[in-house]
C-alpha cells in the first residue's frame, strides 16, 4: 500500500493543478463577497457493501471470490467558492480505506488483512435550501459531483497471500450524489455533518501481470464531518 501511495502522489499532484486551474478559470470575473472563497477539510466513516459476484485469476487459473470489508474512513480537502448565499462549488481530494473483513477464494484461500482504498479528485455543486451566509444559521443542502477515482487499490493479505497480491490496481470516473446540513459558527467558520455517495460501479483491479481481481463493486457511502474557513 505504501508503494501505491507514493506512485499515486505524483499523479495526485498534477490533476490537483489541473482541477484548479479549470475552477479558478470558471469563476474568474464573478462578483461576490469579501469571504466568498472558503477551504475545508472533512473526516469521517465510509461503508463498502458485501460483493460475492467476483472473478479472480491469478497462475493457479480462474474462479469467483466472495467479499466483504469492514467500516473504513475518509479524509478530504477542498478549495472552493460561493455565489450568492445558496449556490457554491468545490475542487476536492479525498482518500478512503475500508480493512478487508474477508475475501474467500473458490479454492478455500482467505485474505483477512489487508485494505481496499482509493484517492479521488472532484469537481462538486451545492445547493443550500436556506441563506446559509447568516452567522447562527443551519442550512439543509444537496449537492452532485464528478470525480475521477484516480486509483483505486486493493491488498490481498494474510497466511495464503505474499507481497504478489498487493497493490492491485484500477482507475476511471465516477458520479457522487451530496446531502448534508451546515452552521455557520462565525463571519469566517461553518460547520458540515455530510451524507456522501460516490458510485464507480465495478472495478477491474490487477497488478500488471497475473493477478486480477474484476467485477468488484466499488461504491462507498461516508459520513463524514466538515469544517469550512471562508477568505
Amino acid at each position: 500500500m505504501t508503494h501505491c501511495i507514493s506512485r499515486c502522489r505524483s499523479r495526485s499532484a498534477r490533476a490537483t493543478v489541473a482541477l484548479a486551474a479549470v475552477f479558478c478559470l470558471g469563476v474568474h470575473g464573478t462578483a461576490g463577497a469579501e469571504d466568498d472563497w472558503y477551504v475545508r477539510a472533512t473526516g469521517g466513516l465510509s461503508w463498502l457493501a458485501d460483493d460475492d459476484s467476483n472473478d479472480f485469476n491469478d497462475a493457479g487459473g480462474a474462479q469467483g471470490a466472495d467479499a466483504s470489508f469492514d467500516t473504513g474512513w475518509i479524509g478530504g480537502l477542498s478549495l472552493g467558492r460561493w455565489f450568492g448565499e445558496r449556490w457554491r462549488a468545490d475542487a476536492e481530494w479525498a482518500y478512503r480505506s475500508n480493512d478487508n473483513d474477508r475475501i474467500k477464494l473458490d479454492d478455500g484461500r482467505v485474505a483477512d488483512d489487508g485494505n481496499y482504498a482509493s484517492t479521488t479528485l472532484a469537481l462538486n455543486g451545492y445547493y443550500h435550501f436556506a441563506d446559509a451566509s447568516t452567522v447562527g444559521s443551519w442550512s439543509p443542502y444537496v449537492g452532485a459531483g464528478l470525480a475521477w477515482v484516480n486509483e483505486i487499490d486493493i491488498d490481498l493479505e494474510g497466511r495464503d497471500f505474499d507481497g504478489r497480491y498487493e497493490d492491485l490496481e484500477d482507475d476511471g470516473f465516477g458520479v457522487q450524489l451530496i446531502g448534508g446540513v451546515s452552521y455557520q459558527q462565525s463571519r469566517r467558520l461553518r460547520w458540515e455533518a455530510e451524507l456522501r455517495w460516490l458510485y464507480f460501479g465495478e472495478a477491474d483491479l490487477d497488478t500488471g501481470d497475473e493477478v486480477k481481481l474484476e467485477s468488484l463493486d466499488y461504491n462507498p457511502l461516508t459520513l463524514s464531518i466538515g469544517l469550512s474557513y471562508g477568505f
